[in-house]
């Protein structure tokens, strides 16, 4: 993977981590986010709120744009670090989840990526 597209990941990931943290905190916190956009693969580390220990989901991603501008970010191969919550997440989410994104970070990350 070239310096280029690991800077692009890397700054694709801050702006992920940034709205997540900012506009989901009421679950938890993101404490670290890694991106692979040549595997379109996502891992990320999170707290959430209440707990004192952290989970790691993993997926694969793609990025659908929206006709009002808007960006869809799709999630597919989802798993956890923790046994339960991973046969929770392919009970109730077998074909992955779809997370609509604010337009200017759905539009960086469409560009980034």
């Amino acid at each position: 993977m070239s310096w280029v597209t690991k800077l692009k990941d890397a700054t694709a990931a801050k702006t992920v981590r940034f709205w997540a943290n900012r506009y989901r905190k009421q679950y938890g916190i993101m404490l670290d986010l890694k991106l692979d956009s040549r595997q379109r693969s996502v891992q990320a580390e999170v707290l959430p709120k209440g707990e004192t220990v952290t989970i790691t989901f993993s997926a694969q991603y793609r990025l659908l744009p929206e006709p009002g501008g808007g960006t869809l970010l799709t999630l597919s191969d989802i798993h956890s670090s923790r046994e339960w919550l991973d046969l929770l997440l392919h009970a109730v989410t077998p074909r992955g989840v779809t997370i609509p994104l604010p337009s200017p970070y759905g539009h960086l990350l469409h560009v980034a990526l």
